[in-house]
């Protein structure tokens, strides 16, 4: 499991920022968190579209789990988003004693490839000036896969967690 200490706060509240968070699901994760599957179906539109023309509908769906997105950028509530599913996804397979192990490292494999951003796109420039700004700023296309740094995500992640964990947050590290 990585875990690393994150510094900067990237839309996150002061009890997210100078605390160590994990990149990674762990069993242990999934059996923590409360979610029934009944009525867990996503209904609204944009499911598999990184448009933010569906942000909206994804921020109302996370709302109804506890999750707030209220603070996070297009890319953070995108990636909120597809994390969130893979936890629900996780959860039935736990719930239907099928190899749990082999799905949650089959899931961050797919959200440490899909989800994080290894170009650099999100890193800081200087005065929280990012390459994504600069280009989205001069009107050019930038991060359209919605991409996070690895500190937002682990941030994300632990957001996700702690809300729908049973367990006290501080034993999730």
């Amino acid at each position: 499991m990585e875990i690393f200490k994150v510094g900067g706060s990237h839309g996150m509240d002061s009890t997210e920022k100078e605390a160590i968070f994990k990149t990674e699901i762990t069993e242990e994760d999934i059996r923590r968190v409360e979610l029934s599957v009944e009525n867990l179906n996503y209904k609204g539109e944009g499911a598999t579209s990184f448009s933010s023309k569906y942000d909206d509908q994804k921020k109302e769906y996370l709302k109804i789990f506890g999750i707030e997105t209220e603070d996070l950028d297009h890319a953070q509530i995108v990636t909120t988003f597809i994390i969130f599913s893979h936890i629900d996804s996780l959860k039935r397979i736990e719930q239907t004693g099928n190899n749990l192990a082999k799905a949650v490292e089959i899931a961050n494999k797919n959200l440490a490839e899909t989800r994080i951003d290894r170009i650099g796109f999100r890193e800081d420039l200087g005065g929280g000036v990012t390459y994504e700004m600069i280009r989205k700023d001069a009107g050019f296309a930038a991060n359209s896969d919605c991409k996070v740094s690895e500190e937002e995500y682990a941030m994300l992640l632990n957001r996700i967690l702690t809300t729908l964990s049973r367990k006290n947050p501080s034993e999730m590290v």
